[in-house]
């Protein structure tokens, strides 16, 4: 590699490191002192246990989390909830970098006057309604989104590595393992385009040869994780929301079968779940972003003879497909409930529409002559911060509601109020109850009030 090349891949890292240092910057004041409504209280608590969580158990969360459970400053809710917010601004950031190594990659012009733009497109995807909330909040889909976008990074990468080595072929396959690991259906959903993506970027892997081995391998190290569910199940933890005691409980907790995952359900539910989610996302991303986004498909499309332009637009695509995955694999009727609680899972969806937006903006920055590229980048910059105010107004009140129905306060008043041989009676009907039952797990689990 050429000292030239270093230094482009220089200026990469730099703007990857500006779009991380203020993505965790506007997550930082929002970040919840206490365990918050749905799962949060959850996932703190079986972090800071190390138990055992819902279907599919997400292993590789507990264990990347738990070492923010040791920073000696913040409470324990906030340190879980600081895991998310550098999982999201890592995956901003590694956004940033990926729209920056396929313009390189296809002969695009990049000097520090077109730069700042995969920057801005990444920004856009980091104050973003959604993707803000899930940056604030103890759960895994900042982390799975950050593990999609490691993916597409490694098949950008294989694509122009050289034949006889598959370094980062083997890499895609790690992080595709891993992301399984997180979260097994939102990754099933994508990988049928990963898999074509990487045997476009290399050609050579087509036939069955030793090599195939390898790619295997680095796949099932990534799947490890789950061995931490039979592990902890016989060591017994304080929180369990299940029990994988042998190799069959394993498969059904990994597969949610509880949650009947693989079911289709109804079509016309299907249609509509899947309907509403794509319009939340796409409200979600902006319609700047949006209507960019569907440029840089045109933009990549019309130059796919590059190899490189190819594994993006399948890498691209393997993104967007989380939103058919969450209507599809779920057996999740379609209910206003069902799609305010299905919007997470288009966290990676978000992801693919910043990438194409972004690459979009580089294009056009590209063919803009000198005297007017400032001035776009200035309008592209008002329009940022137009989204950071309004985002952060949005936030701000999403975070409020956290103390505002947060029933923590509550109930402590409520378990001290009780006679010691009190049995206190809490009816679970399905998700509605999830806020009470686990501040309930958190309280006895983590802080010892009975």
């Amino acid at each position: 590699m050429t000292g030239k090349s270093l230094t482009a891949r220089g200026a990469d890292a730099l703007t990857a490191a500006a779009v991380f240092v203020v993505s965790l910057a506007i997550c930082l004041p929002l970040l919840p002192r206490t365990v918050t409504f749905e799962d949060s209280a959850e996932f703190v608590t079986a972090t800071a246990t190390m138990g055992i969580l819902h279907p599919s158990g997400y292993p590789l969360y507990l264990l990347l989390a738990k070492p923010f459970t040791w920073l000696p400053f913040g409470t324990l809710p906030w340190r879980v909830a600081l895991f998310s917010s550098f999982c999201a601004a890592a995956a901003a950031a590694l956004t940033a970098l990926i729209i920056l190594e396929i313009a390189r990659a296809a002969g695009w012009r990049l000097e520090w006057r077109t730069r700042p733009f995969a920057g801005l497109a990444a920004l856009q995807l980091a104050v973003g309604g959604v993707w803000w909330s899930q940056a604030v909040y103890a759960k895994n889909y900042s982390l799975h989104a950050l593990l999609i976008l490691a993916v597409v990074w490694c098949l950008v990468r294989a694509a122009q590595e050289p034949p006889g080595r598959i370094r980062w072929a083997c890499g895609a396959c790690l992080a595709l393992g891993l992301s399984a690991a997180n979260h097994a259906s939102l990754t099933l959903a994508a990988a049928p385009l990963f898999l074509i993506a990487l045997f476009v970027a290399r050609p050579d892997l087509r036939r069955p040869s030793p090599r195939w081995l390898w790619l295997a391998m680095a796949g099932l190290a990534g799947l490890l994780p789950y061995l931490y569910l039979p592990l902890r199940t016989a060591a017994k933890p304080a929180f369990a929301m299940g029990v994988v005691s042998s190799w069959g409980d394993l498969v059904y907790y990994v597969t949610r079968a509880r949650y009947s995952d693989l079911g289709w359900g109804a079509a016309w539910s299907k249609w509509r779940l899947f309907r509403d989610l794509s319009a939340q996302a796409l409200a979600g991303a902006g319609w700047i972003a949006s209507a960019s986004a569907v440029i840089g498909a045109v933009i990549l499309w019309r130059q796919r003879r590059d190899r490189v332009v190819r594994v993006a637009l399948f890498a691209a695509a393997g993104l967007l497909a989380a939103i058919p995955a969450a209507a599809l694999l779920r057996d999740l009727p379609w209910s206003p409930a069902a799609v305010y609680f299905s919007r997470v899972y288009g966290l990676s969806c978000l992801a693919g529409l910043a990438l194409l937006a972004g690459l979009a903006y580089v294009r056009l920055a590209g063919w803009l002559s000198d005297r007017r590229r400032p001035v776009l980048l200035a309008a592209a910059a008002a329009v940022l911060a137009l989204s950071v105010g309004a985002g952060w107004a949005a936030n701000r009140a999403y975070a409020a509601a956290f103390a505002a129905s947060y029933p923590e306060t509550q109930i402590r008043h409520l378990l001290g109020s009780l006679p010691p041989d009190a049995v206190l009676v809490v009816k679970d009907e399905g998700q509605n109850y999830d806020t009470e039952l686990f501040t309930i797990a958190y309280l006895q689990a983590v802080e010892n009030i009975r």
